[in-house]
């Protein structure tokens, strides 16, 4: 018996592609149907792949690759056929994860979320989720399987999934990752040009990727660098994490460039004794060679090969914006456990891991769009609730996550308003603004600020006052807001804002 293998379902027609083929455009200069069969076969899970029986290019996009093709010769009969075909080819696996190939941002990270998942909860439905959006990959328990034969029709696995609703467990992925798929030419030309726009501060510069996702991606082949203590002045705190991998490339820093070329030398001596390496850096190394500018010194510990399920687990809590703690031990292994400070324990080394800074941004005019544009060009989470569509229209351009306002536009929000979430509020019609700010002034919000005079802010306080807002959560509302009083320049206004937002989530007001 096989363990869960992944089926990737590519017969469908692309009949909205008005003659193109979808899983033949490229996405980061491979076909996507290639590139989403690399990112499957990266799991380490056994991959079958549903095409045409009569569309031999799709078949020629996987050649050479370690995939089971299977030819589907009724797939104009609808996905069913697919299913059915798949589910045979892959003969007796404990599970099937069903993966559309047309989910263009879905990565190996995504994949291994939901292995792990069903690893840890192999009696559930484990299914792909934009918050609690339902979507894709979907896992399938092995009782279910037999199931797919008897499937008919266009619907796919809808119907036994619907009727097995008491077992689905929805795992959430990172932005539209599980929801995302492109249908038309118009479809993916807006997405392939968002892309462009979207190079953001992480994605130009790899010191500033998230380490322990890019371990996800190759486990096997991955060390963790962390700062587990600081002599002196120091460029990064403890706790600060870094991925190096065995061919020299890395994700995250914990300089800027004075040892990272040496710690990729013991990260490979790491990986060949799969053991923890200890080193100090700076004032009292060994290393005479090496030094720090800053004066300082810094302990290393180097941790290789983190297990995948625990990876993928910490990479789950992060997309739902939990907080959590990770801890090394002594020998090596990772484990996850309830937030607490940074620091060691005994001999184990403890990191804290909040959720990252988000901002929630109400409003609409430039003010609202530079600030977004900003927020988004310094690569944090952000998302933009607008009434205006040319004020969407305006952000969307510029590959920035925004929405149109609707009237449960705060309860329909991913996470709410959690403790590392900044509220900010651009109206002109300052009306629009009172149920946003009620809302956030009684959360855990640690920001919540409106645009505005002083007499509009004096004027806000009495209308949120009658609303039933509380005086102590008033005492939290910031406004006029900016670090620069009477900002009017909307660039000026949204730096301005931004700083004073950072300063307040550092503890400087």
């Amino acid at each position: 018996m096989t363990s869960l293998a992944i089926l990737i379902l590519a017969a469908g027609a692309s009949s909205r592609m008005r003659g193109a083929d979808k899983l033949l455009l490229h996405v980061d200069g491979l076909p996507q149907l290639r590139r989403i069969a690399l990112q499957a076969m990266a799991t380490g899970s056994p991959v079958f792949v549903t095409v045409p029986f009569d569309n031999p290019l799709r078949a020629a996009a996987l050649q050479d690759l370690a995939v089971t093709i299977v030819a589907v010769p009724d797939s104009a009969r609808g996905l069913s056929a697919s299913l059915r075909a798949g589910y045979r080819a892959a003969g007796e696996s404990a599970a099937l994860m069903i993966l559309p190939a047309d989910l263009p941002e879905l990565d190996t990270a995504d994949l291994s979320t939901l292995i792990a998942a069903y690893e840890a909860d192999p009696a559930a439905i484990h299914r792909g989720s934009a918050g609690s959006r339902p979507g894709h990959p979907v896992v399938l328990p092995k009782d279910l399987l037999p199931a797919l034969a008897d499937l008919s029709g266009d619907q796919g696995a809808r119907g036994l999934i619907e009727a097995e609703a008491d077992r689905v467990k929805l795992c959430p992925l990172p932005g539209a990752h599980a929801v995302l798929d492109l249908d038309t030419p118009e479809d993916w030309v807006a997405w392939q040009n968002a892309r462009k726009t979207q190079l953001t501060v992480q994605d130009e510069h790899p010191s500033m990727a998230d380490p322990l996702a890019a371990a996800l991606r190759r486990p096997a082949d991955a060390v963790i660098a962390v700062i587990t203590s600081v002599i002196g002045a120091s460029y990064r705190s403890p706790g600060a994490m870094m991925c190096l991998f065995g061919d020299g490339t890395s994700a995250g820093g914990l300089t800027n460039g004075c040892i990272e070329g040496d710690l990729a030398q013991h990260a490979r001596t790491a990986l060949a004794t799969g053991k923890v390496i200890r080193l100090r850096y700076g004032a009292g190394s060994p290393f005479f060679d090496i030094r720090l500018p800053c004066g300082g010194g810094l302990d290393v510990a180097l941790y290789p090969r983190p297990d995948r399920h625990i990876l993928a687990d910490i990479v789950q809590k992060k997309a739902r914006r939990a907080a959590f703690a990770l801890r090394l031990s002594a020998d090596g292994n990772l484990t996850v456990q309830d937030a607490q400070p940074t620091g060691w324990d005994g001999g184990d080394f403890i990191i804290n891991q909040a959720p990252a800074l988000r901002f929630l941004i109400f409003g609409e005019g430039p003010e609202a769009t530079v600030f977004t544009r900003i927020v988004h060009a310094a690569g944090y989470a952000h998302h933009l609730v607008t009434p205006s569509e040319a004020t969407l229209a305006a952000t969307l351009r510029n590959g920035c996550k925004a929405t149109l306002m609707t009237r449960d536009h705060v309860a329909s929000l991913p996470n709410g308003f959690d403790t590392r979430t900044a509220v900010v509020t651009f109206f002109h019609d300052h009306h629009r603004e009172l149920p946003i700010l009620h809302a956030a002034l009684n959360s855990p919000a640690f920001y919540v600020g409106a645009q505005g005079s002083r007499r509009v802010a004096a004027n806000r306080i009495e209308a949120l006052r009658s609303m039933g807002t509380g005086d102590t959560a008033l005492t939290r509302l910031h406004g006029p807001i900016g670090l620069i009083p009477s900002s009017r320049d909307p660039r000026t206004l949204a730096v301005s804002v931004l700083a004073e937002i950072l300063a307040i989530a550092e503890g400087k007001p």
